[in-house]
């Protein structure tokens, strides 16, 4: 059995948050397609922290998507800290959040995912 946790931000470019447990990457990517998101228009997954259940198809669902992964940096568990990885997800994070809190994109919002097989 796969479960899946997920969020998804609809706006410009929809966000996934989280990636579920390992092996429901597709699981994820098709239910972003039935909330009327293109999955290959998502830029980005935020892994909100290193437990198996929010990380676990990250890479499954990057593959699939074309997302890049970003996580906390001092969360050992989803990006060794010191890494390429880990500078990569600082800088990103770090662009979005300079640009502050606006509110939720105009005719999007986050939408809840969950399910399993």
């Amino acid at each position: 059995m796969h479960a899946a946790h997920s969020y998804l931000l609809l706006g410009r470019q929809p966000i996934i948050v989280d990636a579920g447990t390992p092996g429901s990457g597709r699981l994820i990517h098709d239910q972003v397609a039935a909330h009327g998101a293109d999955p290959k228009d998502a830029r980005l997954i935020v892994v909100t922290h290193g437990h198996i259940d929010h990380f676990g198809s990250a890479a499954e669902l990057s593959r699939l998507t074309g997302a890049q992964i970003a996580g906390h940096i001092t969360d050992p568990v989803t990006v060794p800290p010191g890494s390429d990885a880990a500078r990569s997800n600082r800088q990103h994070l770090g662009r979005r959040l300079r640009r502050g809190w606006q509110g939720p994109p105009r005719g999007g919002g986050a939408v809840g995912t969950s399910g399993g097989t």
